[in-house]
C-alpha cells in the first residue's frame, strides 16, 4: 500500500481544485487531479538507482580525514578525480575520522565492508600513537582489521600507510601486514617528515597524485 506524503497531498489538492482554460466541469477537474496523483505515485515508488562501481575504501584518522580542510582538497577526493580523469572504474569511499583509532575503526568496519570492495588505503599509527595505545595493542589491532577485510574480500589488495613515526608502531604494521596475504606498506606518509598536518594541502594533493600512480601500477 502505498501512502499519500505531503507533496501528492498538494499536488492532489491543486490539481482538483484548480481549473485551466479548457475545464468543462467539475468531472473533468477529477480526471486531471487523478492523472497527477497517479504520475507521482509512479515517481515516488520508482527504485533508486544503485551504484555498483567496485569500491576503494580510505580508512584513517586526521590526515585521510584532511582535517581543517574543504572535503574536496583531501588526497581521497584528489584520487577520486584522478581515476575519474584516466577512465578508471573506482569508487573512493572515505570512511576516515579524525582522531579515530584502529580499535574504533574495527567497530564500524561491518558496516563498511557492505560496499563491493576492490581495494582499500588504510593510515593508521598517528591517532593511536596520540591516545597513548601500546604497540602491542595496536599491532593485534591492525591485524584484526586487515584480516577482515581480506576475508570478506580475499581478491581485496591492501595498502597500509604508516602516520606514526615512533619505531614500535611502525614495526607493527610491518609485522601484522606480513601475517596477511595481499597487503602492502608504503612510506609515503612518513617520507612527507617529522612534522606533517592533515591540513597540508601539498601533502595532500601528493599523496593523492601518487597514490593514484601505485594504483594504475598495480593494475596494469
Amino acid at each position: 500500500m502505498i501512502r499519500m506524503n505531503t507533496a501528492l497531498f498538494l499536488a492532489f489538492m491543486a490539481a482538483a481544485c484548480s481549473g485551466g482554460p479548457g475545464d468543462s466541469g467539475p468531472e473533468s477537474g477529477h480526471k486531471s487531479g487523478e492523472a497527477a496523483v497517479s504520475e507521482l505515485q509512479k515517481q515516488a515508488v520508482l527504485p533508486a538507482k544503485v551504484d555498483t562501481s567496485p569500491v576503494l575504501l580510505v580508512l584513517g584518522g586526521a590526515i585521510s580525514a584532511a582535517r581543517g580542510l574543504a572535503p574536496e582538497a583531501s588526497y581521497a577526493a584528489i584520487l577520486q578525480n584522478r581515476l575519474d580523469g584516466s577512465g578508471t572504474p573506482l569508487r573512493v569511499f572515505n570512511a576516515s575520522i579524525s582522531g579515530e583509532t584502529v580499535a574504533g575503526a574495527l567497530e564500524r568496519l561491518p558496516v563498511l565492508l557492505a560496499q563491493p570492495l576492490q581495494r582499500a588505503i588504510i593510515e593508521a599509527g598517528q591517532s593511536d600513537e596520540a591516545r597513548g595505545t601500546g604497540p602491542g595493542a595496536f599491532g593485534r589491532d591492525v591485524l584484526k582489521l586487515l584480516q577482515a577485510i581480506r576475508s570478506s574480500y580475499p581478491q581485496a589488495s591492501v595498502l597500509v600507510l604508516p602516520s606514526a613515526h615512533a619505531a614500535g608502531y611502525r614495526n607493527a604494521i610491518n609485522e601484522a601486514a606480513g601475517k596477511v596475504e595481499g597487503v602492502a606498506v608504503s612510506g609515503l606518509l612518513l617520507e612527507a617528515g617529522p612534522s606533517f598536518r592533515p591540513d597540508d594541502v601539498g601533502l595532500q594533493h601528493r599523496l593523492g597524485e601518487e597514490l593514484f600512480f601505485v594504483i594504475e601500477r598495480a593494475g596494469r
